[in-house]
């Protein structure tokens, strides 16, 4: 073994108890987030290639000229900056894709499964990235379609897990998965070394670790911005028309109009009304049971005898209150009902004699005291 790969080894084997001391105060943090110490995490291989002498940046820009290596974990990028990348891998900067889903990555060709299981792969090719590499461990990896001029290691199911592809002065070299970067596959095989030969500066560059900044791929949209504009419009009119009908049906705006109040109809003119079209249908008899009933009505009320009151006691108590005399109180309470017009006259002319009697009583005056009926349980 020579000496670099054991310097590697030892680089790792510092990186892993550094973790397993700090880890717990940085937490784990999100899947392949290079900030998290967790299994999933890929803080580990960052630490790795600064012990190693790397300057190691964290960010969603691209590189520039001071870079000479590039990762990119996931491929979070915008269209505009992933143009960006490929500019600057023109002009000579080397590119590691980890993300086999990504649009700078090389066709699918398969998986790196074999009947459910995940074999270590050997390189079987003379890359110098592979120098000192027996084999790497990979988890849930896809294998690449050999594009034409480009060059593959790690051979699998008719693919090749690792397609490094010339673009202008530069290299991107795609990667089957971003698995084999994770603090927990870091010290499987020999990806550690796999890892430090593709990123490690030759001439003391910086490596820059790409985030990108695309909300989408980040997963920082929220729900209404990942549907359709069409969908997005229609959503907003809901609110505005249900303010256009809360305004529609609240009360009307500006100055209070001045509506005509009711007319207020007193009921015994509704009932001398009736009465009058009664008379007009040829009913004497239903006109004068009006009349009749309208003036007993009041009489009850303005006097204040009570309803069960009636005959010949309720007319002498009438008499006794309104001076009238009982012979005409008789013919416009009692008898028979009016057949005719000129006895409904005669009738109606005596219960407006009656009303106008009560109008002039004061009823706060009590009736003779041999005239008001007793109605105490002991009565016979």
């Amino acid at each position: 073994m020579t000496r670099r790969r054991w310097r590697i080894l030892g680089a790792v084997v510092l990186v892993v108890l550094t973790v397993v001391a700090i880890g717990p105060r940085r937490g784990d943090g999100p899947p392949l987030d290079p900030d998290s110490t967790g299994p999933a995490g890929v803080r580990g291989i960052l630490d790795v290639l600064e012990e190693v002498g790397a300057d190691v940046e964290v960010t969603d820009g691209v590189p520039t000229a001071a870079h000479e290596t590039a990762l990119v974990i996931l491929d979070q990028m915008t269209d505009m900056q992933r143009d960006g990348v490929r500019g600057w891998v023109d002009d000579g900067g080397t590119l590691v894709v980890a993300d086999p889903l990504s649009a700078l990555a090389p066709g699918l060709g398969g998986v790196t499964s074999i009947a459910f299981t995940e074999p270590t792969i050997e390189p079987a090719c003379d890359d110098p990235a592979v120098a000192d590499v027996d084999r790497v461990s990979v988890a849930d990896g896809i294998v690449f379609t050999l594009p034409a001029g480009a060059s593959g290691c790690f051979p699998r199911n008719d693919g090749h897990w690792m397609v490094t592809e010339q673009v202008g002065r530069g290299h991107i070299v795609s990667l089957g998965g971003p698995f084999t970067l994770t603090n927990d596959l870091l010290d499987a095989a020999d990806n550690a070394v796999l890892l430090v030969n593709l990123l490690q500066p030759v001439d003391g560059g910086a490596v820059r670790v790409i985030r990108g900044d695309d909300p989408a791929a980040r997963g920082e949209d929220g729900l209404l911005d990942v549907l359709p504009e069409q969908v997005q419009v229609a959503l907003l009119q809901i609110p505005l028309l249900w303010l256009a009908v809360l305004w529609w049906r609240a009360p009307r705006h500006g100055r209070p109009v001045w509506e005509d109040p009711p007319i207020r109809v007193d009921a015994s003119e509704t009932t001398v009304s009736t009465g009058h079209l009664l008379q007009r249908a040829g009913r004497a008899g239903d006109a004068g049971a009006v009349l009749r009933q309208q003036a007993l009505v009041e009489l009850h009320s303005r006097l204040g005898i009570p309803e069960d009151v009636h005959g010949e006691e309720l007319i002498v108590l009438v008499a006794d209150r309104t001076r009238l005399p009982a012979d005409d109180l008789r013919r416009a309470l009692g008898g028979p009902l009016p057949r005719t017009d000129d006895e409904l006259v005669d009738l109606a002319r005596r219960t407006a004699a009656l009303r106008r009697a009560l109008h002039r009583v004061d009823a706060n005056r009590p009736p003779t005291d041999d005239l008001v009926p007793n109605r105490s349980p002991d009565r016979e």
